[in-house]
């Protein structure tokens, strides 16, 4: 009897744990991270956003082949942009409105942000289906021939979740965004410039390394710099000589 009372009370026990842990899991990939702050962005606001875009990055990218020129983007401006990714997308004459909105409604991802520390970047987006927020942890460092950047954490809410399974997804989400990348290397925008440099930001992030050097109208172009701290991200372009 005493046996039995024993086992009953230790599976009770048991249970009781089980449910207390379910019960912790849920409240930590519920919790909304304090720096999740998405804009809401009325059209001509994404319409302003996609024209000061391409003011700054078109200055960047109409000088490049003959000086150094830097790009420096703030948290601020960057939401903006997340917020304004259809509008930006759609200077690229071969995009269609409304492409990038179909892409994260495929992928079931809606309302991205980014957040900036001293240490690294943290890209944050909204898993639709489930009403999560799912942030990942990025951080980047530039070897002799390319850019490395690495997935340091990942989270739904504030439970920590492995990396590799959130780099299955970023595996698909290149493979859509295929398309939007130009091979014409003499004929760039700047959108299909800053296009590509955000896939091959994504393959990067998905293990594969980023190049440094890019072809800009018949000019070698190499990135010189890209940090990424509190305060902004600096991307560093310089023509070889």
């Amino acid at each position: 009897m005493r046996t039995g009372k024993l086992i009953k009370r230790s599976l009770l026990i048991l249970l009781l744990l089980v449910i207390i842990t379910v019960v912790m899991i849920y409240i930590l990939a519920g919790r909304v991270p304090n720096t999740y702050r998405p804009k809401e962005l009325s059209f001509d606001e994404r319409e302003n956003a996609a024209t000061k875009f391409s003011g700054d990055f078109g200055e960047v990218t109409s000088n490049i082949r003959y000086k150094s020129c830097t790009f420096e983007l703030t948290q601020e401006d960057a939401n903006r942009y997340l917020a304004s990714m259809d509008e930006i997308a759609n200077l690229k004459p071969d995009v269609k409105p409304g492409t990038i909105d179909k892409l994260m409604e495929k992928w079931g991802l809606r309302r991205p942000v980014v957040s900036m520390d001293a240490d690294s970047v943290t890209l944050m987006v909204e898993l639709v289906e489930y009403g999560k927020i799912l942030s990942i942890d990025v951080a980047a460092e530039i070897k002799e021939e390319d850019i490395l950047i690495s997935m340091t954490a990942a989270r739904i809410g504030k439970l920590p979740v492995p990396v590799s399974k959130v780099k299955s997804m970023f595996l698909e989400m290149t493979g859509s965004m295929g398309k939007l990348k130009s091979n014409n290397m003499d004929d760039f925008s700047v959108s299909q410039i800053a296009g590509n440099l955000l896939l091959d930001f994504l393959q990067a992030i998905n293990g594969q390394s980023m190049p440094r050097r890019f072809v800009h109208k018949g000019k070698s172009i190499w990135v010189d710099e890209f940090s990424m701290n509190e305060d902004k991200i600096v991307i560093k372009f310089t023509p070889e000589q």
